[in-house]
Parts: structure tokens; C-alpha cells; sequence
């Protein structure tokens, strides 16, 4: 699927989400809490959980990536989350706003390209 494959190159390449981060894990098991699409650390030594949804997204991401923010902070550790989806959702923007100083939302697009590789080489 298309989030699968989303989280698997962002776990690749967790810095294109933002510099200095590092992959802890991927569908990382938060005790308690749930499966977290990723988990790394920032520069600082912060916890950051990134949650990636596919097309659009309602507010309903933000009590599941409160749930995972909360599991880790009960185990003490200093942590944010970043929420990555494909379309703006209005109800997802006012969940946001309330939480905004410590969940971030970030917007993914999709490229396809297609290439005619075909090339005649018979005489």
C-alpha cells in the first residue's frame, strides 16, 4: 500500500522529514500505547513519533499520536510527533491548532514518472 511504502522510505530516510533525525524503529511498539509508524530521535535526544496517513486524514490521527506521545512520557521521555498526510483536512487543522507546540503537520506529494526506455536499434 501506499502508506507502507511511505513509511518504509521515510524510515530510510528520516532526515528528508527533518535534519538530525535518527530512526529508533519502525512500527515501533509503544507499551501500552499502541504501534507508532515511526519513532526517532531528534539533535536534541528528543523522542519524535510520525504517524503517516495516506491521502486525506480527518483529526482522528491526533488522539492516536497523543496516545503514543503519552505512552513515552510516562516512561520519561521528553517527546513531540509529527503527523504526515497527503490532502488538508479542515477538522485535522483545528486539532492541530491545540496542540500545535508539540505535534507537527507536514504534507507528503507523490510523483509518478513515467519514461519511454524503448529505443529501435534494428536497421
Amino acid at each position: 500500500s501506499l502508506e507502507k511504502d511511505l513509511r518504509d522510505y521515510l524510515a530510510a530516510n528520516p532526515n528528508i522529514i527533518e535534519k538530525g533525525l535518527s530512526l529508533i524503529g519502525k512500527e515501533y511498539t509503544i507499551t501500552g500505547a499502541g504501534i507508532a509508524d515511526l519513532l526517532c530521535k531528534d539533535k536534541m535526544g528528543n523522542y519524535v513519533v510520525i504517524e503517516t496517513k495516506k491521502g486525506r486524514e480527518s483529526d482522528k490521527v491526533v488522539g492516536q499520536i497523543l496516545r503514543y506521545i503519552g505512552g513515552l512520557k510516562k516512561e520519561g521521555k521528553r517527546t513531540r510527533g509529527i503527523i504526515i498526510v497527503n490532502e488538508p483536512d479542515e477538522k485535522l487543522d483545528f486539532a492541530i491548532e491545540a496542540v500545535k507546540d508539540f505535534i507537527k503537520l507536514t504534507y507528503y506529494k507523490v510523483k509518478f514518472e513515467i519514461t519511454n526506455s524503448y529505443t529501435n536499434t534494428a536497421s
